[in-house]
Protein backbone atom coordinates (compact mmCIF):
# COMPACT_ATOMS: atom_id res chain seq x y z
CA UNK A 1 0.00 0.00 0.00
CA UNK A 2 1.23 3.52 -0.76
CA UNK A 3 1.58 6.39 1.66
CA UNK A 4 -1.69 8.01 0.56
CA UNK A 5 -3.57 4.73 0.96
CA UNK A 6 -2.11 4.30 4.46
CA UNK A 7 -3.20 7.82 5.41
CA UNK A 8 -6.72 7.25 4.10
CA UNK A 9 -6.90 3.98 6.06
CA UNK A 10 -5.83 5.76 9.27
CA UNK A 11 -8.40 8.52 8.76
CA UNK A 12 -11.06 5.90 8.11
CA UNK A 13 -10.19 4.11 11.38
CA UNK A 14 -10.53 7.36 13.30
CA UNK A 15 -13.83 8.12 11.55
CA UNK A 16 -15.22 4.69 12.44
CA UNK A 17 -14.01 5.07 16.03
CA UNK A 18 -15.71 8.46 16.30
CA UNK A 19 -19.05 6.80 15.63
CA UNK A 20 -18.54 3.50 17.43
CA UNK A 21 -16.17 3.99 20.39
CA UNK A 22 -18.05 4.78 23.59
CA UNK A 23 -14.98 4.99 25.82
CA UNK A 24 -13.79 8.61 25.56
CA UNK A 25 -10.32 7.82 26.91
CA UNK A 26 -9.74 5.15 24.23
CA UNK A 27 -11.10 7.42 21.51
CA UNK A 28 -8.87 10.36 22.46
CA UNK A 29 -5.86 8.06 22.68
CA UNK A 30 -6.62 6.69 19.19
CA UNK A 31 -6.96 10.20 17.78
CA UNK A 32 -3.49 11.14 19.07
CA UNK A 33 -1.96 7.85 17.85
CA UNK A 34 -3.35 8.35 14.34
CA UNK A 35 -2.54 12.08 14.20
CA UNK A 36 1.04 11.26 15.19
CA UNK A 37 1.16 8.58 12.51
CA UNK A 38 -0.10 10.98 9.84
CA UNK A 39 2.41 13.65 10.86
CA UNK A 40 5.25 11.23 11.61
CA UNK A 41 5.54 12.71 15.12
CA UNK A 42 7.45 11.08 17.99
CA UNK A 43 5.10 12.56 20.57
CA UNK A 44 1.72 14.16 20.90
CA UNK A 45 -0.76 15.49 23.40
CA UNK A 46 -4.41 16.39 23.50
CA UNK A 47 -6.29 18.93 25.59
CA UNK A 48 -9.99 19.41 26.26
CA UNK A 49 -11.35 22.90 26.96
CA UNK A 50 -13.21 23.09 30.25
CA UNK A 51 -14.38 26.59 31.05
CA UNK A 52 -11.35 28.90 31.13
CA UNK A 53 -8.85 26.03 31.33
CA UNK A 54 -7.43 23.28 29.17
CA UNK A 55 -7.41 19.79 30.62
CA UNK A 56 -4.31 17.88 29.48
CA UNK A 57 -5.79 14.41 28.88
CA UNK A 58 -3.53 12.46 26.49
CA UNK A 59 0.25 12.39 26.39
CA UNK A 60 2.30 10.05 24.21
CA UNK A 61 6.07 10.00 23.65
CA UNK A 62 7.74 7.09 21.87
CA UNK A 63 11.30 8.13 22.78
CA UNK A 64 10.57 8.38 26.51
CA UNK A 65 8.65 5.08 26.44
CA UNK A 66 11.54 3.33 24.64
CA UNK A 67 14.12 4.76 27.06
CA UNK A 68 11.99 3.59 29.98
CA UNK A 69 11.83 0.04 28.58
CA UNK A 70 15.56 -0.02 27.78
CA UNK A 71 16.56 1.17 31.25
CA UNK A 72 14.10 -1.09 33.01
CA UNK A 73 12.50 1.85 34.77
CA UNK A 74 8.80 2.48 34.87
CA UNK A 75 7.56 5.80 33.52
CA UNK A 76 5.27 7.60 35.92
CA UNK A 77 1.62 7.29 34.97
CA UNK A 78 0.53 10.43 33.14
CA UNK A 79 -1.64 12.60 35.35
CA UNK A 80 -3.86 15.19 33.64
CA UNK A 81 -3.56 18.74 34.89
CA UNK A 82 -5.35 22.02 34.06
CA UNK A 83 -3.66 24.78 32.05
CA UNK A 84 -5.09 28.32 32.09
CA UNK A 85 -6.22 29.66 28.72
CA UNK A 86 -3.81 32.58 28.58
CA UNK A 87 -0.76 33.69 26.66
CA UNK A 88 1.55 32.23 29.33
CA UNK A 89 1.88 28.80 27.67
CA UNK A 90 1.95 27.63 24.06
CA UNK A 91 -1.23 25.58 24.37
CA UNK A 92 -2.99 28.33 26.34
CA UNK A 93 -1.92 30.91 23.76
CA UNK A 94 -3.31 28.83 20.89
CA UNK A 95 -6.60 28.29 22.71
CA UNK A 96 -6.77 31.98 23.60
CA UNK A 97 -5.92 33.43 20.17
CA UNK A 98 -6.81 30.60 17.72
CA UNK A 99 -3.37 31.21 16.14
CA UNK A 100 -0.54 28.73 15.77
Amino acid sequence: MGKTSDQIEKLTRVGVALTSEHNLEKLLDLIVVEARGLSNADAGSLYIKEGDRLKFVVSQNDTLARRSRESGTVMDQFKPFPIPISNESISGYIANTAET
